[in-house]
C-alpha cells in the first residue's frame, strides 16, 4: 500500500511541476506581450491623437479666439467653432474636443458643458503636457482614469497666430473604444492562459504517467527479483531512456539468474562431491583392511610354501595388483579428504623441479622432450608445497599418459601483474580431448583411458581451488591439451 502511495505521489510530483513549469512560461510569455502590446498601441494611439490634435487647431482661425468673453456662448463665431468641434468628434470617433486659453480655462467646449472662463478640472494631472503645449510642443498624456472608471487618453496642439504667439490649445480626448483594443488584448491573454492550463494539466497527466508507469514495472520486477524470480522480463515498449533502462534491467535479471544457476549447479556439486568423499572414505577404509591382510597373508604363504618359478612369479603378480589396488584407494582417500592446507613460503621453481624428477622415469620412458620456461623473476608463492607439487605431477603424469610414444612437455609461466597472480600452463603434443568431454574433465571418476581412477585432476581441482586459485583446460583432438593453474602470488 506504501509503495502504491509513493508511486502516485511521484505521478503527482511529475505533473505538478510540468504544470507549473508551462503555467510560468505562458504567464510570462502572455503577459510579456499584454505589456509590450499595451506599450505599442498607447505610444502609436498618442501619435494618432495628437494628429487629430494637430488638425482641429489648424482648422480655427487662432487670432479671433482672444476675444471671446464669458456670455459669447450664443455668438456665431462660438457657434462656428463649436460645430467644427462636434464634427471632428464624429469623424474621428472622440470623446471630446474643446479648446482652452493659456490660462487652462475653457474657451470652446463640443459638449456645450463648458462655459467660457470655467475651469477645466480632470487638467490638473496633465499640467506638465500643457505647459509643454504653450511652448509650441504637441504632447499626449499616459492612459488615466477617469469619474466615470474608464480610461482615457488626451492630445494637446497649441493654435499659434502668424507671429507664433499661442492664443489657445486644442484639447483631444480619445473614445473608450479605443482602448477597448487593450481590454480585449488582456481578455483573450486570460482565456488563452486558461486554455493552455488545461491542456498542460491533461498532457502533463498523461505525460507522467507514460514515465511512472515503467518506473512501476521496474519496481516490481525489482521486488520480485528480491523474492527469488527471476524468469519475468520486464515489458517496456518504449524506445527512450527508460525503454534504455527496461532493456538493461532485463540484461542484469538475465545475468544474476544465470549466476545464480552457475552458484546453485556449484553448491550442488560441491554437496555431490561430499557425499562421494565420504562413500569414498569409506569404502577405502574398508577395502584397505583386507588388501593389507591379503597382502600379509600372501608372504606369509610365499615363505611357508617355497613355491617354484612358476607360482612365485604369478604370487608377484598379485603383489602388483595388490598395489595397484592400493594406490586406488590412496587417491579415493587423498580425494575425499578436503586439503588441509600448511602454508609455507615457497619457491615455484623448486615445485616445478621436484614434480618432473618424481615423473623423470616415465619421461625417459617415452622419450619425451621437456621444455621449461620459468621467466626471468622466480615466484614465490604461499602455498602447501607437498599438495601443490601432487597437483603439478597429477597434471604432468596426465599430460604424459595422453602421448604414447615420444613429444613434447612444455611448461611455462606468466606473472599477471595487475591481480598478482602467476599462470603456469602445462601442455603436451598428446592425443587432446574432444569437446564433449572438456567439460567432465574435472569430475571425479571420469576417464577417458580404460584403467585409472579417474581422481587424478579432480584432486588437482581441489587443491588449486584450496588454494584461491582456477584450474582451466584448453584442447585439440589430435594436436594435445594445455592445463592452466591460476595460483595467487606472495605479497611483497
Amino acid at each position: 500500500m506504501n509503495n502504491r502511495h509513493s508511486k502516485n505521489r511521484l505521478q503527482f510530483k511529475i505533473t505538478f511541476y510540468i504544470v507549473l513549469l508551462v503555467a510560468l512560461i505562458i504567464n510570462s510569455v502572455g503577459w510579456f506581450l499584454y505589456f509590450a502590446a499595451r506599450h505599442y498601441f498607447d505610444e502609436e494611439l498618442g501619435k494618432k491623437l495628437i494628429s487629430i490634435a494637430h488638425f482641429a487647431a489648424e482648422s480655427i482661425e487662432p487670432d479671433l479666439l482672444v476675444y471671446l468673453k464669458p456670455g459669447d456662448e450664443n455668438g456665431e463665431f462660438y457657434g462656428s467653432i463649436q460645430v467644427q468641434l462636434q464634427k471632428f468628434d464624429a469623424n474621428f470617433n472622440l470623446t471630446h474636443s474643446y479648446l482652452i486659453n493659456p490660462d487652462f480655462k475653457m474657451l470652446v467646449d463640443s459638449k456645450q458643458d463648458g462655459e467660457i472662463g470655467s475651469s477645466v478640472v480632470h487638467l490638473q494631472p496633465h499640467l506638465l503636457e500643457l505647459q509643454a503645449a504653450l511652448q509650441g510642443n504637441a504632447r499626449y498624456t499616459v492612459l488615466y482614469q477617469g469619474n466615470d472608471n474608464i480610461y482615457y487618453k488626451s492630445a494637446f496642439a497649441p493654435l499659434q497666430t502668424k507671429d507664433n504667439t499661442i492664443t489657445a490649445i486644442c484639447c483631444v480626448d480619445a473614445s473608450p473604444e479605443f482602448l477597448q483594443v487593450l481590454v480585449k488584448i488582456k481578455n483573450s491573454i486570460l482565456f488563452i492562459n486558461s486554455i493552455s492550463f488545461v491542456i498542460a494539466v491533461i498532457l502533463s497527466f498523461f505525460l507522467a504517467k507514460s514515465i511512472v508507469n515503467p518506473i512501476r514495472k521496474l519496481v516490481t520486477a525489482s521486488e520480485r527479483m528480491s523474492q527469488g524470480e527471476l524468469t519475468r522480463p520486464v515489458e517496456i515498449s518504449s524506445r527512450d531512456e527508460i525503454g534504455y533502462l527496461g532493456m538493461v534491467f532485463n540484461s542484469m535479471q538475465e545475468a544474476i539468474r544465470l549466476q545464480h544457476e552457475k552458484l546453485q549447479n556449484r553448491i550442488e556439486e560441491k554437496e555431490r562431491l561430499a557425499y562421494l568423499g565420504e562413500l569414498s572414505a569409506a569404502v577405502a577404509h574398508e577395502i584397505r583392511n583386507p588388501l593389507n591382510s591379503i597382502e600379509l597373508y600372501m608372504g606369509l604363504l610365499q615363505r611357508q610354501i617355497n613355491p617354484p618359478a612358476e607360482v612365485a612369479s604369478n604370487i608377484v603378480k598379485i603383489h602388483k595388483e595388490i598395489q595397484s589396488l592400493n594406490a586406488i584407494v590412496t587417491s579415493f582417500l587423498k580425494f575425499a579428504r578436503q586439503p588441509e592446507l600448511v602454508l609455507t613460503k615457497v619457491l615455484l621453481s623448486d615445485l616445478v623441479q621436484e614434480s618432473l624428477f618424481l615423473a623423470s622415469k616415465d619421461l625417459k620412458e617415452k622419450d619425451i622432450e621437456v621444455r621449461v620456461n620459468l621467466g626471468k623473476k622466480d615466484v614465490t608463492l604461499n602455498a602447501d608445497a607437498n599438495q601443490l607439487k601432487q597437483a603439478l605431477l597429477n597434471v604432468i603424469l596426465n599430460a604424459i599418459q595422453s602421448m604414447p610414444q615420444s613429444g613434447t612437455l612444455a611448461i611455462n609461466v606468466h606473472n599477471i601483474e595487475e591481480n598478482n597472480f602467476i599462470l603456469l600452463q602445462i601442455s603436451d603434443t598428446g592425443c587432446g580431448i574432444s569437446k564433449d568431454n572438456l567439460d567432465k574433465l574435472f569430475q571425479p571418476f571420469f576417464s577417458t583411458r580404460n584403467r585409472g581412477t579417474g581422481l587424478g585432476l579432480a584432486i588437482v581441482k581441489n587443491i588449486v581451488e584450496a588454494h584461491h586459485g582456477i584450474v582451466f583446460v584448453d584442447s585439440e583432438e589430435k594436436k594435445g591439451t594445455t592445463i592452466s593453474l591460476k595460483l595467487p602470488m606472495e605479497k611483497a
